[in-house]
């Protein structure tokens, strides 16, 4: 007992120093989509979700629910890749 009061001490006299947490909202990257053939173009707005490994996308005045990163790299691959251009 007194060695984990002992330990306990220790780690209160040298405490790391403190990372806050991500606030949701707070905006991470944005992604510019442009289509050279039809000469449109948009944003997508990555924005830090509730939780430490979630982001929430914003396009066309609309956010998704939180989803994990795996997530909208998947989706990016199959609604942005319309058709592969070859040399």
């Amino acid at each position: 007992m007194l060695a984990h009061a002992a330990k306990a001490r220790k780690r209160m006299d040298n405490q790391p120093e403190y990372i806050p947490r991500p606030e949701p909202g707070i905006l991470l990257h944005t992604i510019r989509v442009e289509s050279h053939v039809n000469g449109l173009g948009f944003e997508i707005k990555i924005r830090q979700g509730k939780r430490l490994n979630q982001i929430v996308a914003e396009t066309f005045g609309r956010s998704s629910a939180g989803h994990g990163l795996d997530w909208l790299c998947r989706h990016l691959r199959q609604k942005l890749v319309t058709r592969w251009m070859t040399a």
